[in-house]
């Protein structure tokens, strides 16, 4: 088989498919998995698509691959993934346990947890690494802090209005769209269209799992984006025909989500307003996705249409991302009015 004949190289890139189209066009019939090398092992898990129909974006195979490099490091230092007991399992979860909090924890564990499952699955180690492998809470207290109130929406926008444009409409992009930084980072002009039945103004995205999703764009935003796109030296009509990014740089081609993310997170920081200052959590992109469902939630939408407009796969998802807000809004003490005592 071609893969027992393969040595990674020094130019080798983790993200690129073209490798394994080559060697999996038998769906490795043949292949002694005892004798592949652990760092193939990686590259093969990361782009062997568990369901069909569905792909992991690069996004995911990113994270995969950075938490995954960690763990080759650590098998590494005992000698190698099939060197390696159960009971390094356990170690290795107390390493990352000193290293990170509980959220990322528990996700660095379920990745590797996938992996070794994974090629233990192919026979490629002689025991289930992941036997003895602990679940990792997740302690309410330890939740990120993603709300976001009216007045504090109001003041961020009012500040970026007058002294950073930029800033102002990627604010106003997110909080009123919902979209996460990758779809804003890859988007087209040319998908944005009026849909004349509804009477609104639409953006088509691919989400995640490569699913494609409409986003309304609402009146007060088109402004926005057609200022944005003036400064920008482009058109502000639409055309179905344009080559050009939904949200361009100044030369024209589109941003990296990384650089969006990261941008948006140091202006939040650098306005030195005390609703960033006394905040727990720090303001990101992802905060406005969760600031966007709570809206159409408090407006009335079905949970269903929330989950539909945030281009969520499960109803579960966007229940956790209402979760607080609706226990507020029910809480059993309402029931009795302003004041306790009458």
């Amino acid at each position: 088989m071609l893969i027992q004949q393969l040595q990674l190289q020094e130019q080798f890139s983790w993200l690129d498919k073209k490798l394994y189209a080559a060697i999996s066009n038998e769906h490795f019939q043949n292949t002694d998995w005892l004798s592949i090398p652990d760092q193939l092992l990686v590259y093969v898990f990361l782009h062997d698509e568990p369901t069909y129909g569905k792909v992991r974006s690069e996004g995911t195979k990113s994270e995969y691959l950075r938490d995954l490099l960690d763990f080759l490091q650590f098998a590494a230092g005992l000698g190698g993934i099939r060197q390696l007991a159960p009971e390094d399992m356990l170690i290795y979860q107390d390493n990352l346990s000193s290293r990170y909090a509980n959220t990322s924890f528990r996700r660095r564990t379920t990745v590797v947890k996938q992996f070794l499952r994974y090629i233990y699955q192919k026979n490629a180690v002689n025991a289930d690494l992941t036997r003895l492998m602990k679940k990792v809470a997740q302690p309410a207290d330890e939740l990120v802090n993603r709300d976001l109130y009216e007045n504090e929406v109001e003041t961020l926008l009012e500040h970026f209005r007058s002294t950073d444009f930029f800033m102002y409409a990627l604010l106003f992009i997110l909080l009123s769209s919902g979209l996460r930084i990758n779809e804003l980072a890859s988007a087209e002009w040319k998908n944005v269209y009026y849909e004349p039945r509804a009477g609104y103004h639409f953006l088509d995205v691919i989400g995640k799992g490569n699913k494609l999703r409409s986003v309304l764009l609402f009146d007060d935003l088109m402004p926005v984006l057609f200022e944005f796109r003036k400064r920008r030296g482009l058109g502000g009509e639409l055309d179905r025909g344009s080559p050009s990014p939904f949200f361009p740089k100044g030369n024209g081609r589109a941003y990296n989500s990384k650089y969006l993310s990261n941008a948006f997170k140091e202006k939040i920081l650098e306005t030195e307003l005390p609703l960033v200052k006394h905040r727990k959590d720090p303001i990101t992109p992802h905060t406005c996705r969760h600031y966007y469902a709570a809206r159409l939630d408090h407006a009335g939408s079905s949970i269903d249409s929330v989950r539909d407009a945030l281009g969520h796969s499960s109803i579960i998802t966007t229940k956790g991302y209402l979760l607080k807000n609706r226990q507020r809004e029910n809480h059993a003490a309402l029931k009795v009015g302003r004041n306790f005592i009458s």
